[in-house]
């Protein structure tokens, strides 16, 4: 804040000289009067009343001028000053690494532009009138009241202990309740975001009822964390305005007395009682402005913390631009943790030669999606290193690295602007003809024109006005507007029905060739043409080949493509079936006779699950056994999350054979497809299948003391 303040040093000074002009007329106006009475009304020259009045009128006028100039002077400084406060923190953010981003509430910062900057521009609009003047003219008026009588002074100056030291018992508290304000307003704002972002989920499950009843107990907490900022800083101003009436009373009893018995004049009376009484008020405006001050310091702490944030990922010194990509990618034992001892990453080598397409595969929380944000830079390892064509990542500027790359994420992330401005935020100095050669490139043109204004058509927020498939073809022409190099592929095209996979998969291996391509995926069938597969498992690459080779070796992978084999999606690309194989696959079912697993394949269901949606809580009783075709699930216990459930995987084998609750939720966390089985058409199988019921008996048992 100093530095920013320092830009405006000229400004500000002519700003305090205006002040200083106002506050010396108006402790003159009330000195003026001992003058008056003195020297004007009592011996009745006109001379000096005329005098003394003209040069007040002259006074006034000008005072009046310098004070406008001064206010319109001091909104510009103002407005520039918290516009560039506004700049610093958001340039501050856009430097901060991705995991900074992970840590922070969003709501939280929110709230520094929010709350935290009206609070510090409420302070600042009210400075000169409330603080500034006020304060320099209660010093003035203090030394006026000693050189009119240093008795009497004495007397009124106890305002200024007693203005000073009595607030300050309640201060602290004011300020601590205006920081639990502040942490209340940013979870109230943190909640309302993450509500307006579910509504799909709120309405499904209709969950307003709950959201209501959340947002009240929020806003009722907030409410009380505001009465008692209120109540505090009420507190420090009362105490204040109680103690300078009493003072005022007694001082104007004792020069009452004085004037009474000739130790004063009258003229000095009435002086001396007019610059008590600006003093007076002066400090009443000082610490009725004093709240504003807290609330202030409070808002200014929490910016300072923000911009304390280190930014976690920086370039050395000595970084130079990333020369053109002509070699290889690699990973050289690097290790990397999130936080604390439990390793992420652990002595992970690897290399990719450029042109090669490489896939990054393993179950959720193996690592892959790591190794690519390591690629990209958003963190650093702690042992180890990643260099490209030789040149540690460190030594080369961010700026570069990320231009030589294009970025395909799950999650296609739309702005609420055109589509044309959506595909140049590959590149910003794309001309309309690179846009549409990149969109024609996606394949997504024709779809483009067919909207209502075509390239100029505004995509809704995070595009939500359009498909999936659109919104990652879009993402996709972003991605290759700049002709990258490296493409980079993070779980590009999980999120999607499979109809609309098979046609991205496509227009994704056409466009990746003749660059080095690398896919994070945990779907095996969409990287079975790559030249090199990379299996991570616990933090570690456990494999690497082929997928001929892979299987080969009968390893990880050959387990991982053995679960997420044996389905089919029919021609429509929406309808998917088991085949009887995969099922004799399943422990539950694998002493079923052929023409029972056939049956049993026909009597499978299909159903879809949205992210967020639950497909059972903890505590129902449950009759249906599920096998995920597509899609990743949360298994939640006690609010907790104890799993994560993906391709292939099954659950819910105890519910074909008792009726017992379930003892978790299970959440989708992407678009999902599963099959279901149910107990009733399951156990009619089971009647003419004795060593069927034998071995279901012994997997129950196991998982009961499991």
């Amino acid at each position: 804040m100093i530095e920013i303040l320092r830009r405006y040093k000229f400004p500000l000074a002519l700003i305090l000289l205006a002040v200083m002009v106002e506050m010396a007329f108006n402790a003159m106006v009330p000195l003026s009067l001992s003058f008056l009475i003195d020297d004007g009304l009592t011996p009745h020259n006109y001379q000096a009343i005329l005098l003394i009045v003209s040069a007040l009128a002259a006074g006034a006028v000008a005072v009046s001028v310098v004070g406008l100039c001064r206010d319109r002077l001091y909104s510009v400084t103002q407005s520039s000053v918290l516009a560039d406060l506004r700049q610093l923190i958001f340039e501050h953010l856009q430097r901060l690494s991705i995991g900074s981003h992970t840590r922070m509430e969003p709501g939280a910062v929110l709230s520094r532009f929010s709350s935290d900057l009206t609070s510090l521009e409420n302070a600042m609009g009210m400075a000169i009138p409330w603080g500034l003047l006020p304060g320099f003219e209660a010093v003035i008026s203090a030394a006026l009241l000693l050189m009119l009588d240093w008795r009497l002074a004495c007397v009124a100056l106890i305002l200024w202990p007693w203005t000073i030291f009595v607030p300050r018992l309640t201060g602290p508290r004011a300020a601590t309740a205006s920081l639990e304000y502040k942490a209340r307003q940013s979870q109230l704002l943190g909640g309302l975001g993450e509500n307006l972002s579910a509504q799909p989920l709120v309405k499904a499950f209709n969950l307003q009822s709950l959201a209501i009843a959340q947002f009240r107990e929020a806003s009722q907490a907030l409410a009380q964390s505001s009465t008692r900022a209120s109540f505090y800083n009420s507190i420090m101003a009362r105490s204040t305005s109680s103690g300078i009436l009493l003072i005022q009373v007694c001082v104007l009893g004792l020069s009452a007395y004085m004037a009474f018995y000739g130790k004063i004049s009258l003229g000095t009376l009435v002086s001396f009682q007019g610059l008590l009484l600006m003093m007076s008020n002066s400090l009443l405006y000082v610490m009725e402005y004093a709240p504003n001050l807290v609330q202030a310091g409070a808002a200014l702490s929490r910016v300072q913390e923000l911009l304390r944030e280190e930014p976690g990922v920086t370039d050395l010194p000595d970084a130079v631009a990333l020369a053109p990509f002509k070699s290889a990618i690699a990973f050289d034992r690097v290790d990397f943790s999130y936080a604390g001892p439990q390793l992420s990453l652990a002595g992970v080598d690897l290399r990719i030669p450029r042109g090669h397409n490489v896939a990054f595969v393993g179950s959720s929380g193996s690592g892959k999606s790591t190794a690519l944000a390591m690629l990209l830079r958003f963190y650093d390892p702690i042992r180890g290193a990643i260099s490209i064509d030789g040149r540690p990542l460190p030594s080369v500027l961010q700026t570069s690295l990320r231009a030589q790359m294009g970025v395909v994420s799950q999650e296609s992330f739309l702005l609420n602007t055109s589509v044309s401005e959506n595909i140049r935020m590959g590149k910003r100095d794309a001309g309309e003809a690179e846009i549409v050669r990149a969109a024609k490139a996606a394949e997504i043109h024709d779809a483009i024109m067919a909207m209502p204004q075509q390239y100029d058509t505004v995509v809704g927020e995070r595009g939500g006005k359009l498909s999936g498939g659109q919104r990652q073809r879009i993402a996709i022409a972003r991605a290759i507007i700049k002709d990258p190099p490296i493409l980079l592929l993070d779980e590009a095209t999980s999120a999607l029905d499979p109809a609309t996979e098979a046609l991205i998969n496509q227009t994704l291996r056409r466009l990746g060739r003749g660059r080095t391509v690398v896919a994070v995926t945990h779907r095996l069938a969409s990287v079975t043409d790559a030249d090199r597969i990379f299996v991570f498992a616990a933090g570690r690459v456990v494999e690497s080949g082929s997928h001929p080779e892979l299987l080969r070796i009968d390893g990880a992978y050959a387990q991982l493509w053995a679960k997420q084999s044996g389905f089919s999606t029919h021609s429509d690309g929406l309808h998917v079936s088991v085949t009887p194989e995969r099922l004799s696959a399943i422990p539950i079912l694998s002493e079923l006779r052929p023409e029972q697993l056939e049956a049993t394949a026909r009597l499978c269901l299909q159903s879809s699950w949205r992210p967020g949606e639950d497909v059972f809580r903890q505590g129902e009783s449950g009759n249906l056994f599920y096998i995920i075709v597509r899609g990743r699930f949360h298994v939640i216990r006690d609010e907790q999350v104890v799993a994560t459930l993906e391709d292939g995987d099954c659950f819910g084998e105890i519910a074909l054979v008792m009726d017992r609750p379930r003892n978790a939720t299970l959440r989708a966390v992407t678009p999902s497809v599963v099959l279901t089985l149910d107990r009733q058409n399951f156990q009619r199988l089971l009647r003419d299948s004795p060593r069927m019921q034998e071995r279901i008996s012994v997997l129950v048992r196991e998982r009961m003391e499991a």
